[in-house]
């Protein structure tokens, strides 16, 4: 491949050919019992080809199509599996008294056995899909270097490229505008946009990118962590039969509620940097008007859209 010139950025083929290496290599394994970073790796490894194939608009043909259907069906059963170790790690962490044991082994036990049926599950799913998925992604990620190389009879080609993806981040920079208050409603879908654009942003290997990133990393992981432990609380809730005079329990909605505090902070302090609230007037009132792009969220899609 071609020296890839200084004024526009170079796509990450590096980090999208380990992903599809991740995604092929589970499959090929045929694991009865993955262990959590296998699990963990093909979650991330098929959320990444997801995000960078939509963003190089490859979705419009049949076979195009069908490969992320498989792609979102491996990713959504791979982080069943995931969830269940996340949450046995967190419970695992929670102070217990002798008299509260019990509770905890009890607790443990359910996420295990639920463990067993999840990755049984992702099994099936890949002894159906996963030979079509890992012969679908290898020529995907053919087609994305061709559209990649940098010669001269392909600038046209790459600078398309580089468009299609700079709109695509800066449909998504504008949705972090949205919705207008964060609270516990919304706020795990909202993660979802705060995942897709990092994963877009680090198809580019952009020195400038590093800030940004590391607050969508801080900001992901917070509203995760917050809604493992939402989700960990709603299990015990079901569980355990102390009522509210568990001592488990409690704990659990005490660092339930710290985690989403956090996670909302983080949320704002990200919006409030890269986010701009414009205000309107109407009939002498002051009102909120729509969201706009900050000169610093500018500053890192227009390299993207330089040819």
């Amino acid at each position: 491949m071609g020296t890839v010139p200084t004024n526009r950025p170079a796509i990450d083929l590096r980090g999208i050919e380990k992903a599809v290496r991740r995604v092929r290599k589970f499959i090929k394994k045929d694991r009865k019992r993955p262990s959590g970073k296998a699990v963990h790796d093909l979650r991330t490894g098929a959320r990444r080809l997801e995000s960078a194939l939509n963003a190089f608009a490859f979705n419009k043909s049949h076979k195009d199509k069908k490969l992320l259907d498989d792609l979102v069906e491996t990713r959504k059963s791979a982080g069943k599996v995931r969830d269940m170790d996340v949450l046995t790690g967190h419970a695992l962490t929670l102070d217990h008294k002798e008299e509260e044991q019990d509770c905890l082994v009890k607790l443990i036990e359910y996420l295990g056995a639920e463990r067993e049926t999840v990755a049984r599950k992702l099994r099936q799913t890949l002894r159906r899909s996963g030979g079509r998925l890992s012969r679908h992604l290898k020529r995907a990620f053919r087609r994305l270097q061709k559209r990649a190389e940098k010669t001269e009879k392909q600038e046209e080609t790459d600078r398309e490229s580089q468009a299609e993806v700079a709109a695509k981040a800066l449909q998504l920079f504008s949705e972090l505008g949205e919705p207008r208050q964060l609270n516990r409603a919304n706020l795990h879908p909202y993660r979802l946009k705060v995942k897709e654009l990092r994963y877009v942003l680090q198809m580019f290997g952009r020195a400038n990118n590093g800030q940004l990133l590391s607050k969508l990393g801080d900001v992901k992981d917070a509203i995760g962590e917050w809604h493992d432990f939402v989700e960990l609380s709603s299990i015990a809730g079901e569980m355990l039969d102390h009522g509210s005079s568990c001592k488990i329990l409690a704990q659990l909605r005490s660092a339930t509620d710290d985690r989403f505090e956090r996670a909302l902070s983080l949320s704002n302090q990200l919006r409030h940097q890269y986010m701009k609230q414009s205000r309107i007037r109407r009939r002498g009132n002051r009102r909120t008007g729509p969201s706009q792009l900050s000169r610093s969220v500018l500053a890192v899609v227009s390299p993207l859209r330089r040819p």
